[in-house]
């Protein structure tokens, strides 16, 4: 296993810190490509090794088999709770969907929970409910993990939990410290054409999603980003965020037409296709992945050198 990156260690350490300082609640900050994977293997090995039991959370089937695939990298045993899919749930490290948990209960004596993307827990009631249950073993203490902690009703304030959902925050580095240090590349940013939308409403904080999508999903547009990635970015491996479905269609059959081996997935390709396709991606068959922001949360790409985001937004979270 690689070593830990100083920030990560740091990162670690004041988690440790604020727990021994009996805050049970905590979110990690850390940026996209910081590498939190890592600090979560970390964190649920060294528990391990101490005979504790730690429950990792993850919000989606591919999320859940993301993180046991780290931690099979390493050579650690470990568990899977989600679905069908569920194995060896009596390990000391499981690897969980807060679906099939919220539903079956948090497995008994969990010394520790790790939940990944948690800037999701903010209003949904399956990840309240395992925190609560968390709280009721009095030393669980409960870290969350994200890139956009700035999701509302992180720090509401529930009865059940006589505070707010995450009481505290460590940090770690922002997106230019990362750059600076030689972890991440500067990127270079064409914005070829500015839509008119003129007309699309604001909803909740963003965008009109079905208006957005019939000022987006036009041909001159669509086009217009094919033929900007082949002046820029020809056959650099690339992934493209769409308004919705349709779009990401349009925009994948403009790829098509150009010569371009391009894909679109979406909520509705079945999981068999789903992982054939990305597979096709990671080995660099398919060259441009297009979708409509379902390839956003924890979704590991090392393979990326270009980012289309066909999308406009509102939102510092997306």
């Amino acid at each position: 296993m690689s070593e830990l990156r100083t920030y990560q260690a740091n990162a670690i350490t004041a988690l440790r810190e604020a727990i021994r300082a009996g805050k049970r609640r905590i979110m990690l900050s850390s940026a996209t490509g910081s590498g939190k994977s890592r600090i979560m293997v970390e964190m649920a090995q060294s528990a391990a090794t101490k005979g504790k039991r730690v429950v990792v959370f993850c919000d989606r089937i591919q999320l859940v088999q993301q993180m046991s695939r780290h931690f099979a990298s390493i050579g650690l045993h470990h568990g899977v709770m989600q679905g069908e899919n569920s194995r060896a749930a009596y390990s000391p490290v499981l690897v969980a969907s807060i679906q099939t948990v919220a539903k079956r209960g948090l497995p008994e004596g969990t010394d520790l929970v790790l939940i990944d993307e948690a800037h999701g827990c903010a209003g949904r009631e399956e990840f309240r409910k395992v925190i609560i249950s968390a709280m009721k073993q009095p030393r669980t203490p409960v870290i969350g993990f994200s890139a956009t902690p700035w999701s509302r009703g992180l720090a509401k304030h529930y009865d059940e939990l006589a505070g707010p959902l995450f009481e505290s925050m460590v940090t770690t580095v922002a997106i230019p410290e990362l750059i600076e240090q030689g972890f991440l590349v500067d990127a270079d940013v064409y914005a070829p054409h500015d839509p008119d939308l003129t007309g699309v409403k604001t909803v909740a904080g963003d965008y009109n999603e079905k208006q957005l999508g019939e000022a987006m999903n036009k041909v001159t547009l669509v086009g217009d980003i094919v033929t900007t990635w082949l002046k820029h970015a020809h056959d650099l491996p690339t992934v493209c965020f769409a308004v919705n479905i349709a779009h990401s269609q349009a925009i994948a059959e403009q790829f098509v037409k150009c010569g371009v081996a391009a894909e679109h997935i979406s909520c509705h390709t079945p999981d068999a296709e789903r992982l054939e396709i990305l597979a096709r991606v990671a080995s660099g068959e398919t060259k441009v992945i297009c979708n409509a922001m379902l390839l956003t949360t924890g979704w590991d790409f090392p393979a990326c050198r270009c980012m289309i985001l066909a999308r406009p937004t509102k939102s510092l979270v997306s």
